[in-house]
């Protein structure tokens, strides 16, 4: 018999762009399907750290991939999927943007820091102009960058062409993008993806079909070769045009839309 292992992307999807939910049945919706053999995982551009409260918050049972699919954990293990990764350092992140900030001009506050909290916290409403670095990534880049707590699309745009001149030069071999759902800037080794770690974890749930629930395009290239893809309700055109599945509901009670769905069509 096929089992079932639901992917759940977070920003975007689960969350919110201010970090919060919309809606409090989803842990008890995971836990009825649990009973019945499905798993959950997260698959995340976010590190370790970010990841592991709501892992725990929403009583998951599945791996999870990290940091654009440069490594998951399997069974409380990583399993690296690039061997001899550069690491990316706080002060490295910083340095890009203080040469961005000098460069351009700006009247900036640097910030490299537990980025979650501090988008959540009022803080960021009373700052000008404000680039904050997550801190705990360990091999890929997280830029945010707020002017009184909106974010700056096009600033930010502007930064993802800094970066890419620069890695570029020191010959670097890294995606730089600026993402759909929240606009932030974000850089990864470019061998890395969602979709080369979904198809290795394959190899370890063999009779499982996997299905990943998002709200960007990466999240429907990442399941599309191996898996099904379903969407919710705040995803673009052209990501509910891709979909097998698009929820009406918007974030976290889309996902409990979509749960619901699968739970009366899975076997």
């Amino acid at each position: 018999m096929t089992k079932t292992l639901i992917f759940l992307d977070i920003d975007g999807t689960l969350i919110k762009p201010d970090q919060t939910i919309n809606d409090r049945r989803l842990p008890s919706s995971i836990r009825r399907l649990s009973k019945r053999g499905f798993l959950f995982g997260l698959n995340s551009n976010r590190s370790l750290e970010d990841v592991l409260p709501i892992y725990r918050r929403f009583h998951l049972n599945g791996p999870i991939v990290l940091e654009n699919g440069t490594y998951f954990i399997f069974r409380k293990k990583k399993v690296f999927l690039i061997k001899n990764q550069k690491h990316i350092t706080p002060r490295f992140v910083e340095g890009l943007l203080r040469s961005f900030v000098k460069q351009n001009k700006l009247d900036a506050v640097i910030s490299v820091n537990d980025s979650v909290k501090v988008l959540a916290s009022s803080t960021t409403n009373t700052t000008p102009l404000l680039f904050l670095a997550n801190k705990y990534r360990k091999f890929t880049g997280s830029i945010h960058i707020l002017r009184y707590g909106k974010r700056d699309r096009v600033l930010a745009q502007k930064l993802v062409s800094f970066i890419k001149r620069k890695f570029r030069r020191d010959k670097l071999d890294f995606t730089v993008t600026r993402t759909e759902t929240f606009g932030n800037v974000i850089f990864y080794p470019k061998q890395s993806s969602k979709g080369l770690a979904l198809q290795r974890l394959k190899k370890y749930y063999r009779n499982y079909h996997f299905y990943m629930i998002g709200d960007e395009l990466s999240d429907f290239k990442a399941i599309h070769p191996i898996g099904s893809f379903f969407t919710v309700g705040n995803a673009a055109p052209k990501v509910k045009k891709v979909a097998q599945y698009i929820a009406k509901d918007t974030y976290t009670k889309g996902v409990v839309e979509t749960l619901s769905y699968l739970g009366k069509v899975s076997l």
